[in-house]
């Protein structure tokens, strides 16, 4: 009788064993999945802006803060100078949603957070670029500048890289979150008198969207070795 009476507990003992067994693997792997998403790269910080649905990494030494309201045109201080040697310079500051200002050393940076409605990105002084997303052949098209006769004429944009989010870098200073959501970085040298370009892809790399549903990111392994080389690249920043 005892070991009839016996078996009923063992059973139920080893039932709570497994089920404890489960569920510890399963907070294991949940810890595990959890911290998976967590980058840290020393010296190294993110500024997420939740509102406008974005995010990047910069060097912690440097100071990010919001620009003067009217502070819009950021060219008149200094264009974007991109990596690919082009000069992108204003937008419409009627598209401008808000401008960060971030000090590194004796050099300023800008980044502009643009929403433009009509999913165009206009540049002016430089025979005007228009940039645009293709809703048929899902590409972004913009229009060859260089020419005067070919304003209207659209071809894909090059895309110059590819941000630790998988979102694509325009013109190399631009980063489209959306059809209508663009981030521009911009770069004042600080009155170099060698007239020195800085590195903005860099930082521009390390871009990302916080939407779910928009972001596709490289692995963690890659997010990591980019937000170290643009640590390594600001080294003397």
């Amino acid at each position: 009788m005892k070991s009839q009476r016996g078996f009923p507990l063992l059973q139920t003992l080893l039932m709570g064993l497994v089920a404890v067994s489960i569920l510890g693997g399963a907070f294991l792997f949940l810890n595990q999945s959890s911290s998976s998403q967590t980058l840290s790269v020393p010296g190294m910080s993110k500024y997420i802006d939740a509102d406008f649905g974005f995010s990047f990494w910069y060097p912690s030494r440097w100071k990010v803060s919001n620009a003067s309201a009217d502070l819009r045109d950021i060219a008149a201080l200094t264009g974007y100078i991109s990596d690919n040697g082009s000069t992108i310079t204003s937008v419409d500051s009627r598209t401008v949603s808000k401008t960060l200002e971030i000090q590194a050393g004796k050099y300023v940076w800008y980044v502009q957070e643009v929403h433009s409605p009509s999913g165009l990105v206009s540049t002016y002084g430089y025979s005007g670029t228009h940039l645009h997303f293709d809703s048929t052949s899902k590409q972004w098209m913009n229009n060859d500048d260089s020419q005067s006769d070919s304003a209207n004429q659209f071809h894909p944009s090059h895309i110059v890289a590819t941000t630790i989010g998988g979102l694509p870098v325009l013109l190399g200073a631009i980063v489209p979150l959306s059809p209508s959501v663009f981030i521009i970085v911009g770069v004042d040298n600080g009155g170099d008198p060698l007239g020195r370009r800085i590195q903005i892809l860099p930082l521009v790399k390390t871009i990302s969207s916080t939407d779910p549903s928009v972001v596709t990111p490289v692995s963690a392994d890659e997010q990591i070795k980019t937000i170290q080389a643009e640590k390594d690249a600001y080294a003397g920043q």
